[in-house]
């Protein structure tokens, strides 16, 4: 999908969501595609966890 359509979610456009404190996490980009993913293949937050960690698809995706 990125080397079709670049970036699709800019870190920028969720700056605001997010806190500065605390120990730095994934990519604000990174996470909104995880969330889309998530929506579109209706998966829980754990079998959205467990594909990030082992499903190739997402893992290219991201």
């Amino acid at each position: 999908m990125r080397d079709e359509l670049g970036e699709v979610f800019a870190n920028e456009a969720f700056a605001g969501a997010f806190g500065r404190e605390g120990r730095p996490g994934w990519s604000l980009g990174r996470l909104a595609l995880v969330t889309v993913l998530q929506r579109v293949g209706d998966l829980t937050d754990r079998q959205a966890a467990e594909a990030v960690a082992t499903d190739l698809t997402w893992k290219y995706a991201l």
